[in-house]
């Protein structure tokens, strides 16, 4: 029996929201090696949730396309790791790592959105119900995870929430990220002022807490400078127009008469005399004719 329109439909939606959580488990796994029990456990439920699908899509004869991409959140874990252990050896490479999970790993989940969308043009069936939902959570998300990278620290206080406690002592961890890393981001307590710490995961960690911090406090100084210079340009303008009231009323009042040009009875005179010469002279000129 082929896979029904409203169980595709269910299956493209589900597999949006894992896609975008498993973007938020990324950006907030700790380094490794500190984070390689949480990232083994993240893997297995991403590898664990195409499998258990498996059965049904061969029952249902589910497009290929679908199948493959509901493999794309192991593939987001899978690259986090192998960026990792390559930020290890090469240490130059943390900035890729960096630009791959900014933003709540902003870059790998909205290209596994889009290819969702792309599936959804290429097939026929509910084409505008189901992008038009794709695209109402790729929106928010990119604008929040936006909002975190610009330094508001969503992503240390989920961090707290789910790497740190003692409940990962009954998996014998022991390497998971204190909550006082997160409390001193979160409670902006300067990590500039910590000593270098012996743990190399530890103080990748840190730098990644610094490079928030100073984002945090360049968009700080950035906003305050603009409010400052807006609040000098109003004080100038008021400043100006205040001096240039007075001067304005002086030169705009009336007198209170116009003085004498002088000379107007001469024009008069001279005026009356051409007149009267013009008169003789046509006289003159009809008695000769």
């Amino acid at each position: 029996m082929p896979l029904r329109h409203s169980t595709e439909t269910a299956l493209l939606l589900v597999l949006a929201l894992v896609i975008a959580l498993t973007g938020i488990l990324s950006s907030t796994l700790p380094p490794i090696p500190a984070g390689g029990l949480p990232w083994l456990l993240s893997m297995i439920l991403a590898v664990a949730y195409p499998v258990i699908l498996t059965p049904l899509f061969r029952a249902r004869r589910a497009d290929t396309p679908l199948r493959t991409m509901h493999w794309y959140p192991a593939f987001i874990l899978l690259l986090w790791f192998f960026l990792e252990v390559f930020a290890l050896y090469v240490p130059s490479a943390q900035v890729l790592q960096q630009y791959f999970t900014v933003a709540w790993t902003l870059p790998a989940v909205a290209i596994g959105i889009i290819a969702l969308v792309v599936y959804c043009l290429r097939v026929i069936r509910r084409r505008i119900p189901r992008i038009a939902v794709m695209l109402l959570l790729l929106v928010p998300y990119a604008a929040v995870g936006m909002i975190s990278a610009r330094g508001a620290y969503y992503e240390g206080e989920i961090a707290a929430v789910l790497w740190s406690g003692d409940w990962w002592q009954v998996f014998g961890s022991g390497a998971a990220i204190p909550s006082a890393r997160w409390s001193l981001a979160g409670k902006g307590t300067s990590l500039a002022d910590l000593e270098a710490s012996e743990d190399v995961s530890e103080e990748r960690w840190r730098d990644k807490l610094r490079a928030a911090e100073r984002r945090s406090s360049r968009e700080a100084d950035r906003k305050s400078q603009a409010k400052s210079e807006g609040k000098t340009a109003s004080a100038m303008s008021k400043a100006s127009s205040t001096s240039s009231a007075p001067l304005w009323r002086q030169t705009s009042s009336a007198p209170a008469a116009l003085p004498s040009s002088g000379g107007a009875l001469e024009v008069i005179a001279i005026s009356m005399i051409a007149l009267y010469s013009g008169v003789l002279h046509d006289r003159a000129r009809r008695r000769s004719c």
